[in-house]
């Protein structure tokens, strides 16, 4: 190993000393690399400070899933608006023509509403990763 690699493992070794004191316990290199040799595992005195602090949370989290929710109801709300008026008597073609015709519309409305929630839910989701 050459000198100026010793030297830059020496100075990453001081920085890294502290902590393994802080966090581990110890900062002797040997029995460390004997522990994680004999089965892997270490027990932290102290967690980074990292870890301790608590995930900041919006109160925005839930429009994409409201979003999905709210497209999801007006899906039901087409549908159910389009089975309201259907009577399924045989006798009249002319009837049975305008009760699909309403039923298409009510299917409509569900499709669209449907499709309005996953792409404004999706569009949050996007601009909340980029935040």
């Amino acid at each position: 190993m050459s000198n100026l690699k010793k030297a830059k493992n020496a100075k990453l070794l001081d920085k890294l000393r502290p902590w393994l004191k802080e966090h581990l316990g110890t900062d002797d290199l040997s029995r460390i690399k004997q522990q994680f040799q004999q089965d892997s595992d270490f027990i932290l005195i102290k967690y980074p400070s990292v870890l301790a602090r608590p995930i900041p949370r919006s109160s925005l989290r839930f429009v994409t899933n409201l979003c999905t929710a709210i497209g999801l109801l007006g899906t039901f709300y087409g549908i159910q608006q389009g089975l309201q008026g259907i009577n399924l008597s045989t006798k009249d073609t002319n009837e049975l023509i305008t009760a699909s015709k309403e039923l298409l519309m009510g299917m409509k409305t569900a499709f669209s509403t449907s499709m309005m929630g996953l792409g404004s839910g999706s569009v949050f989701t996007l601009v909340f990763i980029c935040m």
